[in-house]
């Protein structure tokens, strides 16, 4: 890349095999031997998954940050509308500071310092759709039913295993290419690629670099999908135009090279780590710093933007701000099997 890049993430930025070298593998060592021990609990039958009253499609991936959990969430969830169904989101509401207290997203204003970047952005982005934010999605799958759900989407919840679920939907990308086999954190995996035995469907994800080798483990062909995540701007942009990229996300080199890959020119980056709560004066820097460098705009996610300072003063520049869509190869087949799960031919 051709271009500064201002990297805030501290030890974020750091790349895994190197921290992993740190320890000489025992972090990551240690790691396996409790994500084991947790692992013997349920499938030994030691401990059982919790059954709810209504179905439950749960979407994760064996990697933690940036593999596209939440857009492949939220594009379930809108077709699942289409088709007449009524969906709801359960959610962990990782990093928000609203307490173990469950409670549905207020999609009219939406509180990612309370709830969470993800749920924000889910609620903002599907008003029709309760998002239940609740550490124990047990309590939380009661609140989706008392708000007249008929199915339940899991964001994050393939590692989730004390509720019951009639459908694992695993993504499967570069990241989980590319760490190896390793666990963290030395890697990228939150369970050795074994675990794809659970999934009953797996979608390889198409970052913008093509689409993942498919893994030696896992669904049969009949049942894995693929995927590619577009990036698209929320507002009409010149091709060219020059933008400086601020982000606080798991994968800050996809998103630029998204940025270039539409044709705009990226003149330098801000990068922080994922999930990161921005100041007005951090964002102010990282304005002056596109300035110096003759960016029209800073470019931040839709996941950025959830956690925008507000009701600043003097008021901050506004982003130009990219989302992104889901595009599924052999969709109907994809929604088809999703559908017999909720008829109750496949539970």
């Amino acid at each position: 890349m051709s271009y500064p890049i201002v990297d805030l993430r501290g030890a974020h930025r750091i790349d895994p095999a190197a921290r992993g070298r740190l320890g000489g593998g025992l972090p990551s060592r240690l790691y396996g031997w409790g994500a084991a021990a947790v692992r013997f609990l349920w499938d030994s039958g030691l401990r059982k998954p919790h059954r709810v009253a209504l179905p439950v499609i749960s979407v994760g991936a064996l990697t933690v940050g940036g593999s596209g959990k939440t857009p492949v969430v939220r594009w379930i969830a809108r077709k699942l509308r289409k088709r007449g169904r009524r969906p709801a989101i359960l959610s962990r509401g990782y990093r928000g500071r609203g307490g173990p207290r469950p409670r549905v997203v207020d999609a009219s204003r939406p509180d990612a310092e309370r709830d969470g970047d993800e749920p924000a952005l889910l609620a903002r982005s599907l008003p029709d759709v309760p998002v239940v934010v609740s550490p124990d999605r047990v309590r939380g799958a009661e609140i989706a039913r008392r708000r007249n759900a008929d199915v339940l989407l899991l964001d994050d919840g393939f590692q989730h295993r004390r509720m019951h679920r009639d459908l694992d939907v695993v993504l499967w990308d570069e990241g989980a290419v590319g760490s190896r086999g390793r666990l963290l954190p030395e890697g990228f995996l939150r369970e050795p690629m074994s675990a794809l035995a659970r999934a009953d469907l797996l979608l390889r994800i198409d970052r913008g670099n093509g689409l993942p080798p498919a893994p030696p483990l896992g669904p049969p062909p009949e049942r894995t999908f693929c995927a590619r995540l577009v990036c698209g701007a929320r507002q009409r942009l010149e091709e060219g135009m020059k933008v400086h990229a601020l982000s606080g996300i798991a994968d800050p080199a996809s998103f630029e090279r998204a940025l270039a890959d539409l044709g705009l020119e990226v003149t330098g980056a801000t990068r922080h780590a994922d999930h990161h709560r921005y100041s007005a004066d951090e964002v102010r820097q990282a304005a002056r710093r596109g300035g110096e460098e003759g960016a029209g705009y800073l470019a931040v996610t839709a996941k950025d933007f959830v956690r925008w300072p507000r009701d600043c003063d003097p008021p901050l520049p506004v982003p130009a701000v990219f989302d992104l869509e889901v595009e599924v190869e052999a969709e109907d087949r994809f929604l088809q099997t999703l559908e017999s799960v909720l008829a109750g031919e496949e539970r």
